[in-house]
């Protein structure tokens, strides 16, 4: 049986998965309550007592030499730091938003909710997942042959202009300290009204979502995620989203046909590692 993680600056989700596409026993445990991945994995493989012959991991950091060190925690993931706690299973790590993207061949109609229906190609193209949560990812599904490569990103360390319109021109932050749950409290200290700052987030997301696909040719389509953006948390614009996308460059009516899709799906993660 394989175990499955979906580990992010907050909250560090166990499974176990009997094949591609499928998985079950989800565990939520909070970060900041086990001082090492050690310790969480650790307590999951004791309480649901399955027999584990191998291991895929996504954390939120870059992976470096096969090991990841979260941007938002102090936890270290490796393949070294499960053989602790599970001596024989062979362990493949990658970035979080990677795994994210290797769900997005697999999601259906109603596992997404539609922002922009864009146009359908008749070939497979590149597909981009984006994340906001406690920080901001995102991760390309490539199509190849008869499968998907997939090419993560350090996106939410790009540049950004701080919001407000009396920021000084030059006054410019990373993507990550905005489009994030950090961000969502800026922009609201920023502008202050509830509506204004929807809008204003709403618009940016849109902004970087689009130079994002002018960057990666992701084509195929545009799939948003993560804890600020979870349906019901009323804080993306969708109209104000749009308009962000389209003006990101003199291409912008090709954007227009870019489709464009809120993921529902409550463990796209998971779903992905099923599928390495």
């Amino acid at each position: 049986m394989r175990l499955l993680a979906d580990i992010g600056g907050t909250n560090a989700r166990f499974a176990v998965s009997e094949g591609s596409g499928h998985f079950s026993d989800v565990t939520v445990l909070a970060v900041a309550d086990h001082e090492r991945f050690e310790h969480a994995l650790e307590e999951y493989v004791r309480s649901s007592g399955a027999t584990i012959t191998d291991a895929a991991l996504a954390a939120a950091g870059p992976v470096i030499d096969g090991q990841i060190r979260l941007t938002n925690a102090a936890w270290e993931i490796s393949s070294t730091a499960v053989r602790s706690v599970l001596p024989h299973a062979s362990v493949t790590v990658v970035n979080d938003l990677a795994a994210v993207a290797r769900a997005l061949p697999e999601l259906g109609a109603s596992d997404v909710r539609i922002l922009q229906p864009g146009t359908a190609s008749q070939h497979p193209e590149p597909m981009i997942a984006i994340n906001v949560g406690t920080g901001f990812g995102a991760a390309v599904a490539i199509p190849h042959h008869a499968d998907w490569l997939i090419l993560p990103t350090e996106a939410g360390h790009m540049r950004s202009k701080a919001p407000g319109a009396d920021a000084p021109p030059d006054h410019e932050l990373i993507v990550e300290s905005l489009l994030s749950g950090p961000g969502l409290r800026r922009f609201r200290a920023e502008l202050g009204d509830t509506d204004d700052v929807r809008r204003r987030f709403s618009v940016e997301l849109g902004a970087v979502a689009g130079d994002l696909v002018l960057a990666t040719g992701s084509w195929g389509g545009v799939y948003l995620c993560g804890g600020v953006l979870t349906p019901g948390q009323d804080t993306l614009d969708d109209v104000a989203f749009t308009s962000g996308l389209h003006r990101a460059s003199g291409v912008g009516s090709r954007l227009n046909d870019v489709p464009v899709r809120q993921i529902t799906h409550p463990q796209p993660a998971m779903l992905g590692l099923s599928h390495l």
